[in-house]
């Protein structure tokens, strides 16, 4: 059986109202480099199983070393799980991600977990790539797997 721990933690997500304010944040107490945010904006996305038809994120990856990160994410359009997180009164940290070559895989292995989040990405920059949010109710955490993003010949 494969396991998680064979890919080791991609990064750890948080969610916020203001991603350059936490940025900043990260940047004047941790001492980080913080490259400059992007805006995210999937080519389908579903929050809580629905489909979302405008979706964007604000997002400020702040690389650690040792192919680690903290993500961090603004909620821009929609009502899906980011949003919903923020206006619930969250303000941090979200999620743990695991990047995988084998997709498909932990998807179907994730199958009977309740997944907040999905999302499908293509571009010219980055590539193809795919991602959900499998929520742990045990341990009362959320788990990203996210594809490691590749060309496909069209």
């Amino acid at each position: 059986m494969k396991t998680l721990q064979e890919y080791g933690l991609h990064h750890i997500g948080f969610v916020v109202p203001d991603a350059e304010k936490a940025a900043n944040h990260f940047s004047e107490m941790y001492g980080l480099d913080v490259p400059p945010c992007y805006s995210f904006v999937p080519n389908v996305a579903y929050s809580y199983g629905e489909k979302e038809e405008e979706y964007e994120l604000k997002i400020c990856m702040i690389p650690l070393g040792n192919g680690n990160a903290i993500e961090i994410i603004e909620p821009v359009r929609g009502n899906g799980v980011h949003r919903r997180f923020v206006e619930n009164g969250g303000n941090g940290m979200h999620h743990i991600c695991f990047s995988v070559e084998d997709y498909d895989y932990w998807r179907e292995r994730f199958k009977d977990a309740r997944v907040l989040f999905e999302s499908e990405t293509e571009d010219n920059i980055i590539g193809y790539r795919r991602c959900f949010y499998a929520e742990d109710e045990a341990v009362g955490m959320i788990y990203e797997i996210k594809e490691n993003p590749y060309f496909r010949e069209k």
